[in-house]
Order: structure tokens, then C-alpha cells, then sequence
């Protein structure tokens, strides 16, 4: 409660959290315990990767308890690049989240991206409490997770509750990982959106999902290509609440005002 911080940018600020796990271009961390802190108004994302780390990802990191309120960005956001993997033996070049994590017991409230965005495997994502996320009162200049200079088209994806992103064929991300016991609550995209395989999504409470946007769901599940090649595949959706989706159209054309949302 007597740690504060202030910060003024000099350069790109892309990705920068109240607290960075691992150092940008450099070292990856493993074994470490981030428990029990208060995030408040941060103005980007309130935990974090760096954008990139080098020769391998974070793995066995316990971030739990902690209360990210009302930032910019991603309340928790497991999404870095790796690039000297390969060189390194450690697989190929890409988009990584880190494995054996245990995010749980976390309350993100007003996240203006995501709650959770994550490329990790092999890990729990359990018992966290994620609302208000992308609610178009809460947002500011740059939106819900757009850059002041991209295109309208940078804004289409952002505003979900719990993000598994997947990377190329998928092997070094978003697959073993249990999402189970979350409440997730006025969520402005999907509740959940699960690219990976493997998943186990179990007794979660997801209600009020896409109230700022439509064409989605309290729980999508997305691959591409056929059901052969598709990264989307083997996922175990149980016992969870699905209550209230709305589908918001709002500033719609009349002929898509029809509110467009799915369990």
C-alpha cells in the first residue's frame, strides 16, 4: 500500500504494464510469485510481458490475488514475442505466453482491451473475477484497444474477458490451459474467445457479454481453414452460466440494428 509510482515516456510505450514480467529484448523470468498488489489507472496494460523477450518464454510465474482497476489496456496481458528462440533451441520464432502459469483469484475492473490476453499453455486461469471491460463510457482517446494512429480496422477484435491466442500452428500457445471458476461480468466483445486446443473451459459465470459490440458471444470458439488444419479443436465446454449476451448494434445501419448476440 506505500509503493507509488509515476511515469513520463520518452519513445514507444507499447505494452508497458504497473508491473513487466521479464525485461524487453532480453530475459525471459521463471519461478516467480506476483501476489496480493493493487493496479489502479494505469494508462496502458496493468500486468504484462514485455513486447519481446529473446531467447525463450516466461514459465512457471503464480500471479494471483491482485486487483487491476480501470487501465488503458489489457488488465493482464501474456503476449510477447520471442525472437531468437530458434537460435537458442528453444523452437521456433513467435508469439508466446509462457507455460505452467496460475493466474487466479485476480479482480480486473474497467479494462478498456481485454481482461486477459493471453498466448499461454499448459496452465489455470481460474477463479478471477473480470467486468466492465471495453465499456464505451469508460474509454478514452485511443478507444477499446486502438492505437491513436491505426485504422478503424485495429478495432474490430478487442473487448473481450479471457483472450487464448494461438501462433502459428498453435504448438507454443493457447492449448492445456483450464479456464474454470471465472465470473466474468459486462463484457464489451466475447466472454471468453479460445482459438487453441486442448482447452478445458469449465463453471464459469459469464453474463452480460457483447454489450458494447455485436456478432459474438458469451464464449466463441475460433479456428480457420478446414477441420483438419484448424487450431481449434478438442476443447471441453462444461457446466457453465451463460446468462444475459446482448449483442449491442448500436450506431448500426438499420438494417443491422437487430441485436446479434449467442450463448
Amino acid at each position: 500500500a506505500s509503493l507509488e509510482g509515476s511515469v513520463v515516456m520518452v519513445g514507444e510505450s507499447a505494452y508497458m504494464g504497473g508491473v513487466i514480467l521479464g525485461r524487453h529484448l532480453q530475459e525471459h523470468i521463471h519461478h516467480v510469485t506476483l501476489d496480493n498488489f493493487e493496479i489502479r489507472g494505469w494508462f496502458d496494460n496493468g500486468i504484462t510481458t514485455p513486447v519481446n523477450l529473446a531467447t525463450d518464454e516466461n514459465y512457471n510465474l503464480v500471479i494471483g490475488n491482485n486487483l487491476i482497476k480501470d487501465v488503458d489496456g489489457t488488465g493482464i496481458n501474456l503476449a510477447t514475442w520471442v525472437w531468437n528462440a530458434a537460435a537458442s533451441g528453444n523452437g521456433y520464432n513467435g508469439w508466446r505466453g509462457g507455460h505452467d502459469l496460475q493466474v487466479t483469484g485476480n479482480t480486473i475492473d474497467g479494462a478498456n482491451e481485454y481482461g486477459i490476453n493471453s498466448y499461454a499453455r499448459s496452465s489455470l486461469i481460474g477463479s478471477n473475477v473480470i467486468r466492465n471491460v471495453a465499456r464505451i463510457g469508460n474509454v478514452g482517446r485511443a478507444g477499446i484497444g486502438c492505437s491513436i494512429t491505426d485504422g478503424e480496422g485495429q478495432c474490430t477484435e478487442p473487448g473481450a474477458g479471457i483472450r487464448l491466442k494461438v501462433d502459428g500452428d498453435g504448438a507454443y500457445s493457447s492449448n492445456l490451459v483450464t479456464v474454470a471458476l471465472n465470473r466474468l461480468e459486462t463484457i464489451g466483445h466475447n466472454g471468453i474467445d479460445a482459438f487453441g486446443y486442448s482447452n478445458i473451459l469449465t463453471h464459469n459465470l459469464i453474463r452480460g457479454a457483447c454489450s458494447t459490440k455485436g456478432d459474438c458471444g458469451a464464449v466463441r470458439l475460433f479456428g480457420s481453414g478446414t477441420l483438419a488444419t484448424t487450431t481449434s479443436h478438442d476443447v471441453t465446454l462444461s457446466e457453465n452460466n451463460l446468462l444475459d449476451t446482448l449483442g449491442n448494434t448500436d450506431g448500426c445501419h438499420t438494417t443491422y440494428r437487430t441485436l446479434f448476440g449467442f450463448g
